[in-house]
């Protein structure tokens, strides 16, 4: 009986999250052009789920219950699959989703980066979507450090680079302490397992995206305006 029992019980909270999330978030639905992912309606195509248990002397028994759904957004129709496992030994219940969760969008001037920069820089947001900041901040420290061989070349370690690049005219006094913020973070996490809380990490995405943006496309986008601007007539 008591056996059964769990066993409902671990069905019972794995269909309520499964009912629960029908309206969910679509990482790929451009609806709404957040920076996060849209919020649409789900259709379930698909859903098996497998239960198991074990018996563990001079314990008990213990259960588990693992779901499997594929949903496709109502929105965009792309299809993801979402993993539901609930243990019953410590009631809790972990959700995943395949692919990930897109955390942050990557920026529309991407594809101006160079390539190994760009690169870089994509497994960055993936760490980013896998939900492990210290990957991320690292990653971005990477991403700023060719950015700057890049600027100024290998001039030696970051204080004297970023001094390089300030002295260059790139980047101001006031942003040079900003970006060596954003270094630091990075620092943390490679040198002394720090794990950044989520604010942290966007405001590090934050201040490594407006340097690329600068560096990479605000010329281009200044040409651009320049060129169809109409000259202003000059005064008789």
């Amino acid at each position: 009986m008591q056996r059964y029992v769990h066993r409902r019980l671990a069905e019972c909270v794995v269909l309520h999250y499964a009912n629960s999330a029908m309206s969910g978030r679509c990482s790929f639905c451009e609806v709404g052009g957040t920076q996060s992912a849209t919020k649409t309606n789900h259709h379930r195509l698909f859903s098996k789920t497998i239960e198991g248990s074990e018996d563990i002397p001079d314990y008990g028994d213990i259960y588990w219950t693992n779901m499997y759904e594929l949903l496709e957004c109502a929105g965009c129709e792309s299809v993801t699959l979402r993993h539901t496992y609930y243990f019953q030994d410590t009631d809790e219940t972990t959700i995943r989703t395949y692919p990930p969760r897109i955390a942050r969008r990557r920026p529309r001037w991407m594809n101006k980066l160079p390539k190994p920069m760009r690169e870089m820089l994509r497994q960055a947001y993936v760490a980013l979507d896998s939900n492990c900041p210290a990957l991320t901040t690292m990653g971005a420290r990477a991403v700023l450090d060719m950015l700057l061989v890049e600027q100024v070349g290998d001039v030696g370690g970051f204080g004297k680079k970023l001094k390089a690049l300030e002295e260059s005219g790139v980047v101001g006094q006031k942003n040079r302490l900003i970006l060596e913020t954003a270094l630091d973070a990075g620092s943390a996490a490679a040198h002394r397992g720090h794990q950044a809380a989520a604010d942290d990490v966007n405001a590090v995405m934050d201040i490594l995206e407006n340097l690329l943006q600068a560096v990479y496309q605000l010329d281009s986008l200044a040409d651009r305006l320049r060129r169809t601007t109409p000259p202003r007539e000059e005064s008789v």
